[in-house]
């Protein structure tokens, strides 16, 4: 019966290490899921924090950047409205000159339109040359 004792003590004694072991493994086990947990409640926290002051910013940038294109629309439709007022002064002043003056305004077209014709066929000319070399 020695034997039976022995090995029933041994049984014993060798679920007592297996539980003991086993204790030991969940407690190292929780521990570890705490700190995970914990860790990753920080990199939240930090995310979050970073996301509501993303959040924060954006919106007063957008305004100035709709400010901004606002603000460049209203100076090009002020710069066209100056630009249309020159072209209309511009186009009274030529038509009254034609107007008061309708010789002179034949002779200046007819020198411009002999001027413009002088360069196109100089232009022709050239590129010809160009090619030809």
């Amino acid at each position: 019966m020695n034997i039976s004792k022995s090995v029933k003590t041994s049984n014993e004694s060798l679920a007592e290490t297996v539980n003991g072991a086993a204790e030991h493994a969940a407690e190292s086990l929780g521990r570890a899921v705490d700190s995970a947990r914990d860790r990753i409640d920080g990199v939240a926290n930090t995310v979050t924090a970073a996301a509501h002051d993303v959040a924060q910013q954006a919106a007063p940038a957008a305004e100035r950047v709709q400010a901004l294109a606002k603000s460049s629309l209203d100076a090009g439709r002020e710069a066209a409205m100056r630009l249309r007022q020159r072209v209309t002064r511009g186009a009274g002043a030529c038509s009254q000159y034609v107007s008061e003056q309708p010789g002179k305004s034949v002779a200046i077209a007819v020198a411009a339109g002999a001027t413009i014709a002088a360069v196109v066929m100089l232009a022709r000319q050239r590129n010809r040359s160009a090619a030809r070399n």
